[in-house]
């Protein structure tokens, strides 16, 4: 689940298999780009409705044990970059 944005629109998530730490949109990136594995330029569209969106990611076999990286950004004219990012959060696939 994806929440705690402002209002209604479409946030972009990228799973990546590697970390990064660098600044950009007005925070902090927290995955590497150049090692996204999911949709379109890497990049997943998560319909957010009151602040919050849900997204459900198919698990693959051989998978278990394995770490990805995500994190999320919408468009927030509210923030003085115009960009609200989530917390970048690893995620480990149990068996």
């Amino acid at each position: 689940e994806l929440s705690d944005f402002t209002g209604n629109g479409v946030a972009l998530l990228g799973i990546s298999a590697g970390a990064l730490s660098a600044q950009n949109l007005g925070g902090t990136i927290h995955v590497d780009r150049s090692l996204f594995i999911l949709g379109q330029r890497g990049l997943l569209p998560v319909v957010i409705t009151d602040g919050k969106g849900q997204v459900t990611l198919p698990i693959r076999q051989g998978l278990a044990g394995m770490s990805f990286f995500a994190q999320a950004v919408m468009v927030d004219p509210l923030q003085a970059s115009g960009y609200a990012l989530t917390n970048g959060e690893q995620i480990t696939v149990c068996p």
